[in-house]
């Protein structure tokens, strides 16, 4: 096992360890949510996954630095970073819409090596590290690669954002607008999902 399928599997096991309690508090009755300083939403669901990954790194690989959405870096005396946003689409979590994912990335050496997303209430896992392709899980359990679409005009495309308002904010609402007109279906997933 080289050394990055070493912390591929580590970032798979720590998804899995995050899907496992964001399950738990997905539509919980009880869900703490406040308002961070940037307006944003955080719920305890978050701030718990983080603290669990990050004491888990902290046994695992105590010479990485960790970076993370909610409690902010911590260094390390390697050159390796792990990055982690608890939940993407902490907004969607609160409000009981599936559409959110843990993400964990490795950057070594100025590099990122090592990427999963793991978005348990809608059952996909996506996964890639350096040398090694990005792959992903159908529906039917097959493992497939993941590859750009083979889409070439833009009145095929699909287009996936985020917040129609965010593009408005940045004066650019207008092209925004003519840009949905010229492609072919138009969806605001939001946040990890449009990427995946």
């Amino acid at each position: 096992m080289s050394h990055w399928s070493a912390d591929l599997e580590l970032a798979r096991e720590l998804a899995q360890a995050a899907d496992q309690l964001t399950m738990q508090r997905f539509l919980a009755q009880d869900l703490q949510v406040e308002t961070k300083p940037d307006l944003t939403p955080v719920s305890d669901a978050d701030r718990a996954v983080e603290r669990l990954i990050r004491e888990r790194l902290a046994s695992e690989r105590p010479a990485d630095a960790v970076i993370g959405e909610e409690y902010g870096a911590d260094r390390g005396s390697s050159d390796r970073e792990w990055i982690i946003d608890p939940i993407d689409g902490t907004k969607n979590f609160i409000r009981g819409a599936p559409v959110w994912a843990t993400l964990l990335a490795l950057r070594a050496g100025g590099q990122v090596v090592v990427g999963v997303v793991s978005a348990p209430a809608i059952g996909g896992w996506w996964w890639a590290s350096r040398g090694e392709g990005a792959w992903t899980v159908r529906a039917t359990g097959r493992v497939v690669p993941c590859r750009v679409s083979q889409v070439s005009a833009l009145s095929d495309a699909f287009l996936a954002y985020g917040d129609v308002r965010s593009w408005a904010l940045h004066g650019r609402g207008e092209q925004f607008a003519a840009l949905t007109q010229r492609v072919w279906r138009t969806r605001g997933f939001g946040d990890f999902w449009a990427h995946m």
